[in-house]
């Protein structure tokens, strides 16, 4: 993030391949923290490999709208 912000904000990993969903509720964090997880599942229509299309949207509440950005370029490999 470019500029602080105050409060929570909410993460979504976008990119995933057909079989792969994230487990759970997204994940929230706040301006100091440098690092945020993802616990994903596999399932077996999944396609070995690597996958180089995942980004991260971060959702911000500021003045009681709601910003979102996408951050970041990742990459998912899956073996057996």
């Amino acid at each position: 993030m470019r500029r602080p912000f105050e409060g929570t904000a909410t993460a979504e990993l976008l990119g995933l391949p057909k079989g792969v969903s994230v487990i759970g509720k997204r994940p929230s964090f706040d301006e100091e923290q440098t690092e945020i997880e993802f616990e994903i599942a596999v399932s077996d229509e999944t396609l070995l490999g690597p996958y180089r299309e995942l980004s991260c949207e971060v959702a911000i509440k500021e003045n009681g709208q709601e910003i979102k950005q996408r951050l970041g370029r990742g990459t998912l490999r899956v073996d057996p």
